[in-house]
C-alpha cells in the first residue's frame, strides 16, 4: 500500500507545523503526521467536543462559531 503524504509538508519539503523542520511528508515516525482526511476528522472532533462543552457560546476568539467541514460544503 502506498504511503500518503502528510498534509503539513509543503512543496519545499518543510513541515508547516514544526517550523523550519525538513520533512518530505513521508516520515511515518512523526507524531504530527496526518493525511488530509485525518486532519479534517481531528478538526471536526475538536469542534464537536467544544460545542458539547458549551465553549462555542462563550468563545473569545471568533464572532462566528467554527464550522464542521460538512457545514461548509453545500
Amino acid at each position: 500500500m502506498k504511503e500518503t503524504k502528510c498534509c503539513y509538508a509543503n512543496d519545499a519539503n518543510v513541515c508547516t507545523i514544526l517550523m523550519n523542520e525538513h520533512c518530505t511528508g513521508y516520515k511515518s515516525i512523526c507524531s504530527f503526521r496526518k493525511t488530509e482526511q485525518e486532519h479534517i476528522d481531528a478538526v471536526n472532533d475538536a469542534i464537536s467536543i467544544n460545542r458539547a462543552k458549551g465553549n462555542c457560546d462563550k468563545c473569545r476568539y471568533r464572532d462566528v462559531r467554527c464550522q464542521l467541514r460538512e457545514e461548509n460544503e453545500g
